[in-house]
C-alpha cells in the first residue's frame, strides 16, 4: 500500500471546475500569479497523518465537543470517529502485548496513520458527486430525501471545516480563549475533532427548517472564484479567531453557480435560485479572498488581478 503524503485539504475534483482545456487554472499566492494543474495545489506535506491520542486527550473531546451536544444518537456517533480513528493504535498495543508486532507492522502501522483519514475523505466525496452534479444543474430535488440532504451536509460541513484556514482559526481561538488550550492539543486531536464539528454542524444545518438552499446564477462578466477556503460562513471574519453564531454558507461550484445556505428573509420564499450581477459576484469573491489562508484560483488570471497587492 502506498503512503500519501502530499494531501489535498480541497477536493481536486471540485477545483476541476475552474480549469481550462490544458486542465490548469489561474491560482494567486503569496501576490504571484500562475497557471496550475489542481494536482499541484491547496495540499500539504502529511496534512491528515493521525496521532496516537491519550486517555486524557480523548476525556477533553468527549467533555467538551461531544457531552451535551444534539441528541444520544449524534453523541454516538461522533464517539464512534474516536473510535475510528484510534483503532490502529490499540491495535498496535495489543498486539505488542502478545509479542506479535514487527516491523513489517510498523510499516504498515505508519501508512495507515497517513491514509487511514484520506481514504475516509474519499469515499465521502464519492458519495457527493451526484448531489453536486444535481447541483450543477441547479437541482435541489435531492433535498427532499432527509437522508440524503444530511449526507450532503456532512459532505459539505468537511469541506469547510478540513482546511488549513479554520485548523490554523481555531488553534488560534482556543490558544487565546478564556480557558487557553495548548496548541499541541490541537494539532493532536485535530483529526478527530474536525469530524465531530462537521457531524453537529451538518445536523443542525440539516435539520433546521431556518435555511434555505439557494443556487446563485452569475449574470455578469466577471467569474465567481474559489479558494483554498472554498466554503465560507459569510458572516464570518477571518482575520480574527472569534466563534461566531450567525451562519450562512456560501460554497462557489463553478464559474457562473454558486450555492448558498441562508436563514437569511432577504429571498423571495417562491423561488430557489437567483441571478446575481456584478455587484454581488464582487462580494462573494472578496469574502473568498478573505477567507483564504494563502490562495484563490478562478478559470481566468484577469479576475485574480485585482487582488494582487
Amino acid at each position: 500500500m502506498e503512503k500519501k503524503r502530499g494531501q489535498h485539504y480541497v477536493w481536486r475534483y471540485y477545483l476541476t471546475s475552474w480549469t481550462d482545456d490544458s486542465e490548469k487554472l489561474s491560482c494567486l499566492r503569496n501576490n504571484n500569479l500562475f497557471p496550475a494543474n489542481p494536482k499541484k495545489i491547496a495540499k500539504a506535506r502529511d496534512f491528515y497523518r493521525l496521532r496516537d491520542l491519550s486517555q486524557d486527550e480523548i476525556a477533553i473531546i468527549e467533555q467538551g465537543f461531544i457531552n451535551g451536544y444534539h441528541t444520544e444518537e449524534i453523541q454516538k456517533i461522533n464517539r464512534e470517529w474516536i473510535n475510528v480513528f484510534t483503532s490502529i493504535f490499540r491495535d498496535k498495543k495489543v498486539l505488542e502485548q502478545k509479542g506479535e508486532w514487527d516491523d513489517k507492522k510498523e510499516a504498515e502501522l505508519d501508512v495507515h496513520m497517513n491514509n487511514l483519514v484520506e481514504d475516509f475523505h474519499s469515499r465521502i466525496e464519492d458519495l457527493a458527486l451526484p448531489y453536486l452534479d444535481s447541483l450543477k444543474n441547479s437541482n435541489l430535488d435531492f433535498l427532499d430525501s432527509e437522508i440524503s440532504k444530511f449526507d450532503f451536509m456532512f459532505f459539505l460541513c468537511l469541506q469547510y471545516f478540513r482546511t488549513n484556514m479554520m485548523k490554523n482559526n481555531i488553534l488560534k481561538s482556543f490558544e487565546s480563549g478564556s480557558v487557553p488550550i495548548p496548541s499541541t492539543f490541537i494539532e493532536n486531536v485535530w483529526s478527530v475533532l474536525y469530524f465531530i464539528f462537521a457531524t453537529n454542524l451538518a445536523v443542525t444545518l440539516s435539520s433546521s427548517n431556518s435555511f434555505r438552499f439557494l443556487m446563485l446564477k452569475n449574470n455578469s462578466t466577471i467569474p465567481f472564484i474559489t479558494g483554498d477556503q472554498p466554503v465560507i460562513n459569510t458572516h464570518a471574519n477571518y482575520s480574527v479567531y472569534e466563534e461566531t453564531k450567525e451562519f450562512e454558507l456560501y460554497y462557489p461550484l463553478t464559474p457562473s453557480l454558486a450555492l448558498l445556505i441562508t436563514d437569511s428573509n432577504n429571498y423571495n420564499e417562491n423561488q430557489s435560485i437567483f441571478e446575481v450581477q456584478e455587484n454581488e459576484v464582487t462580494l462573494y469573491n472578496n469574502l473568498i479572498f478573505n477567507a483564504s489562508y494563502e490562495q484563490i484560483f478562478a478559470n481566468n488570471e484577469t479576475v485574480l488581478k485585482s487582488f494582487k497587492k
